[in-house]
């Protein structure tokens, strides 16, 4: 697995940065949007 950093908002517009670790980038992004997150970059 490999270690993504992102950059995510929440529904009430806070932005959060961090990492997380997935098999490749999509799965990343899929992940982040299950938990309501809209990807920033």
């Amino acid at each position: 697995m490999s270690t993504f950093a992102y950059k995510v908002r929440d529904r009430s517009g806070k932005i959060f940065t961090g990492n997380m670790e997935g098999e490749n980038r999509s799965s990343v992004v899929s992940r982040l949007r299950e938990m309501d997150y809209f990807i920033t970059s």
